[in-house]
């Protein structure tokens, strides 16, 4: 048996946690290695959001990356989950002991009930069994995010919104960003140039609501093919709140799930510098 630390297993079942992340280890384990190019294509997702799933895997062992040339390859480490199997293995032993005692129980001559384990009255299922509420539309295509910022509204409203303060956070490598042009009135356009793990990105919108230190509406999308997910809109509203201004961020109009979380990773990273300004 491999023995590993918590630590380690905690970040192998998060790693293995994403719906994406599982279907490129399953690609690995099939083709052997690919390049990030070629692992990005069939998810309708950027570049940026596949480089960061990679990342993930990368950090819990599961992945091994190499040059070839200018290019990057990946493949899969099958030794990486040796411990992670163990676990289940050792954990289904015992549910399954566990399951075999409860069944034996179950059909035992006093337990056995005219009809079999009993439903609700009429013949119903019990409450609730079998049903979901369904995810709404709203809830796969936009993402919500909030911040608690240790300074006032127009003093985190300036750096959220001045090109000389956006430069500082606005990419999720710490700094990525290259360039940022801004045409700060409804209807001027934003243009942000960045960088992350030698890719350059460029992102670009149009402000579409500017309610000074209140509330910012602007669009969001990417210039290369690859990476572009479509037109999306940021809304931002800054309000006071105890111990500073919480900073309310909705981004919304993604075209799948896939998308969005690639999006929500980023954001993640970019609040995180964003907070890093007043600290």
């Amino acid at each position: 048996m491999v023995a590993f630390s918590d630590k380690d297993l905690d970040k192998t079942f998060a790693a293995l946690a994403h719906p994406t992340r599982r279907a490129i280890l399953t690609r690995l384990a099939q083709d052997g290695s690919a390049s990030v190019s070629d692992l990005a294509e069939p998810f309708d997702v950027s570049l940026m959001a596949v480089s960061k799933h990679l990342k993930v895997m990368d950090e819990a062992g599961l992945i091994r990356r190499e040059k070839d040339g200018r290019v990057q390859r990946c493949s899969f480490d099958p030794a990486s989950v040796d411990a992670a199997s163990d676990w289940i293995e050792t954990h289904r032993k015992y549910w399954t002991q566990q399951l075999d005692s409860l069944a034996a129980y179950l059909e035992g001559p006093r337990n056995l009930g005219a009809g079999g384990p009993r439903a609700g009255a009429g013949g119903e299922p019990p409450p609730n069994k079998g049903r979901t509420d369904p995810m709404s539309v709203e809830t796969v295509t936009a993402l919500r995010m909030t911040r608690t910022i240790g300074a006032d509204r127009q003093a985190v409203w300036d750096a959220w919104t001045r090109p000389e303060h956006m430069k500082k956070w606005s990419c999720p490598e710490p700094g990525g960003v290259i360039d940022v042009s801004s045409d700060f009135r409804v209807g001027g356009e934003f243009h942000i140039r960045m960088s992350v793990e030698g890719t350059e990105y460029n992102a670009f919108g149009t402000y579409r609501e500017i309610d000074e230190p209140n509330r910012l509406v602007y669009t969001w999308d990417w210039k290369e093919d690859e990476h572009r997910v479509g037109e999306t809109v940021v809304t931002v509203e800054f309000s006071d709140v105890e111990g500073g201004t919480e900073v309310a961020l909705v981004h919304e109009g993604f075209p799948a799930v896939e998308a969005r979380e690639g999006h929500e990773q980023g954001w993640g990273a970019c609040l995180a510098h964003f907070e890093a300004l007043f600290a």
